[in-house]
């Protein structure tokens, strides 16, 4: 259970940075 929400989390963050970039984005990851 865990591990899928995990991936839905980390699908979130990746559709965010892909479709509008946040500048808190990129100061976190770089």
């Amino acid at each position: 259970m865990l591990t899928v929400v995990v991936l839905v989390i980390l699908g979130l963050y990746w559709l965010i940075d892909h479709s509008a970039p946040l500048p808190l984005n990129h100061e976190q990851f770089g």
